[in-house]
């Protein structure tokens, strides 16, 4: 698929402005002055248009989970969460340990986003028609009821962003000036923020295109304008705020919250009101509605094989996405997931960062749909076996081939397809037989691949033969510079076409940094059922859409085998089958840090975020098994503390501020 053209709109956004240019929280930048701003919008339909199209800056860029970047829309959250280990120098690499504190804290969404809801608000107040008909060019009635809309809506989206992240904050309900030094504003009630979100959307929701679904296009889709909000996004986020203000840390579960109030004493954080779940229920019922008139669906390979299904997903616009960002960083991330000697081989840097931690390895399923410590689950811990690897699947002369990793540890045999998809683990065949031909023959026998390794004790290729990525061995032990702390590399989202050390090989594949898709919401409906009525069919329902089309039994199915009972209906249970299937299916996605503090459960045994977290010994051969020994990945624990629950507001936003009062613990 061609890379979609609303690029350019981006492209042209970073010349406008730059991501690390703001410095107060209601500027507005480049030559959009406060001053003149407002009639920098009426002087002629290009400038209104590059005026208002600063406000898709706040797109998060979810796929930049390697590392962290200024303006807080990146993804640092996967390694801030029990998900990954990140040994990249840089700020996340120690962040686990270190901890932050009000001064130290980086990731920060404030700025940009309240930037964002000031040239939203400028716009929607400010904006008329310009010219007429006939004209070189205009803005007319239609046009501009659209861009307003947009704007509707991003400033609705920047308070959601701001909500998830900080708990009640502000809501200006006119145009600072920020040249006025008495600029200054309190935090409003959860309950407000609501109120204020759910207006916005009302409007984005009403006057927002439907669609971008279109026969014009080869894809199918409306390439010069997939980042344009639609109405299904609208009604999207319209659900995501109501369930994320129905769980229990902004609905009466944080005890901390319920007793901060704004100087005036005015209460901030509202008392449990059942009647919320309710409310989302009936917001994500209203989207699935909409999803289902043949605007989203789970995505499918042509041969709905689970294993193309859970890989094909992430990499081209489908109908199971329902918004992306066309600024993605995947060759960021590709670098970080690569196994280092492929990566040098190819004259670049070590790379080979990005760990998986050895809890989120447990937590994928295996094949039968059953936990790892279920019984009957047939997980082994010890041993060693043969097993067929999804990820070196290709097609030669017919033949549709397969490799398998020989000799691994058994704990990674009979795992689900996701887990494969996700993970490279010590003895994994790398994709170099997908990507480079060379390497290809019709048989398994005939064919070569480099194998991932991780102890010590196995050296790695040396020229003349045969080199990492031309069916070698590439060895990525702690003694050198790129290595993953726990013996794990991430492996989601990579590309399987690209081979970075063949002359003529494919560097890079375009694809989009997802930002919502349909799986995420049938998983939250089947959340907010349970909290209502755990007897709701729709409940395993939706739960088990999620887990077929990855290729593993739904609850159903092992209800009616024996496989596994007792879930069905069983609040407690669906709630924490539930919790398991969000942290597999959007692994790395941005989900995970902020699903454990809205459950509230981040301090607790199932969803703990602090502690030891460990993986392989990366100090240990495989040949006397001391690789295979389950170690702590960092030499002190990772910090959790009841105050992580929200992100503290910087310091510098409140020695800027008489009113602002910071989060509980901060």
């Amino acid at each position: 698929m061609k890379k979609y053209t609303i690029l350019n709109l981006v492209f042209i956004l970073c010349a406008i402005v730059g991501l690390n240019s703001c410095t107060d929280y209601l500027s507005v930048e480049d030559d959009f002055s406060a001053s003149d701003s407002k009639d920098y919008i009426l002087r002629d339909p290009g400038q209104s248009r590059r005026f208002q199209r600063t406000i898709y800056l706040a797109m998060p860029n979810y796929s930049n989970y390697a590392s962290a970047s200024a303006g807080g829309l990146d993804n640092p959250w996967a390694s801030m969460s029990d998900e990954l280990s990140n040994n990249a120098i840089g700020t996340l690499q120690n962040i686990g340990t270190l901890g932050y504190n009000s001064f130290t804290a980086s990731s920060h969404r404030w700025q940009t986003l309240y930037k964002t809801i000031r040239t939203a608000s400028i716009y929607i107040n400010g904006a008329q028609v310009i010219g007429k008909q006939g004209d070189p060019d205009f803005v007319d009635e239609a046009e501009i009821k659209s861009l307003k809309a947009e704007c509707h809506f991003f400033r609705a989206y920047s308070y959601y962003l701001l909500l998830e992240q900080y708990g009640p904050i502000p809501v200006l309900d006119q145009i600072a000036d920020p040249s006025d030094a008495h600029s200054d504003f309190e935090r409003n009630s959860v309950d407000e923020v609501i109120a204020a979100i759910e207006k916005d959307l009302a409007i984005a929701i009403n006057d927002l295109n439907p669609t971008r679904i279109s026969n014009a296009y080869p894809s199918g889709f409306q390439e010069d304008r997939l980042a344009v909000p639609t109405i299904g996004v609208a009604l999207a986020l319209r659900a995501k705020l109501l369930v994320l203000t129905a769980s229990p840390l902004l609905n009466g579960g944080f005890s901390e919250g319920l007793a901060l109030t704004n100087l005036d004493g005015k209460k901030l954080f509202p008392n449990y009101d059942a009647n919320k779940w309710v409310k989302a229920r009936d917001a994500l019922k209203n989207f699935l509605d909409y999803a289902e008139q043949g605007n989203y669906e789970l995505y499918r390979s042509a041969s709905n094989d689970p294993n193309l299904n859970i890989y094909e997903l992430f990499q081209r616009y489908n109908k199971e996405i329902i918004w992306a960002n066309p600024a993605q960083s995947w060759s960021t991330v590709e670098a970080a997931q690569t196994p280092r000697d492929i990566t040098t081989t190819a004259g670049g840097g070590t790379g080979s960062t990005l760990g998986v931690t050895q809890q989120m390895v447990d937590a994928f399923f295996m094949k039968n749909g059953l936990a790892t410590t279920d019984a009957g689950s047939t997980y082994e811990a010890t041993g060693f076996a043969n097993v067929l690897n999804p990820a070196t699947r290709f097609v030669k002369s017919g033949s549709t081939v397969y490799m398998t990793d020989s000799n691994v540890l058994k704990a990674y045999a009979n795992r689900e397809p996701r887990f494969y998809a996700a993970v490279t683990y010590h003895g994994k065949s790398w994709h170099d037989v997908v990507s480079n031909p060379a390497l290809q023959g019709t048989t398994p026998a005939t064919s070569k691949v480099t194998k991932v390794l991780f102890a010590r004790d196995v050296p790695s290729s040396k020229a003349p033969s045969p080199l990492p990525g031309y069916g070698g061995i590439a060895n990525n032990d702690n003694r050198l510079g790129g290595f993953p702390k726990t013996g794990y590399l991430c492996y989601k989202n990579s590309n399987r076409t690209i081979h970075p050390t063949v002359g003529s090989g494919i560097r890079s594949v375009y694809r989009p940094s997802i930002i919502f898709r349909l799986a995420d919401f049938y998983l939250l409906y089947a959340e907010v059922l349970n909290e209502i009525d755990p007897s709701s069919p729709d409940i395993v329902k939706y739960l088990d859409l999620v887990r077929n089309r990855a290729g593993i039994p739904g609850y159903v199915a092992m209800e009616n085998s024996g496989a596994k009972t007792g879930v069905i209906g069983n609040k407690n249970a669906i709630r924490n089958a539930i919790v398991a299937e969000r942290r597999v299916e959007l692994f790395t996605e941005g989900q995970r840090y902020f699903d454990v503090r809205r459950w509230m459960i981040a301090d607790k045994v199932e969803g703990r975020q602090g502690g030891f977290f460990t993986g392989m010994n990366m100090d240990g051969e495989a040949n006397d098994l001391s690789f295979f020994q389950i170690r702590n990945s960092d030499p002190n624990a990772r910090i959790f503390e009841r105050s992580m629950y929200l992100y503290p507001i910087q310091m510098s936003e409140m020695q800027n501020s008489k009113k602002l009062v910071q989060n509980p613990g901060w």
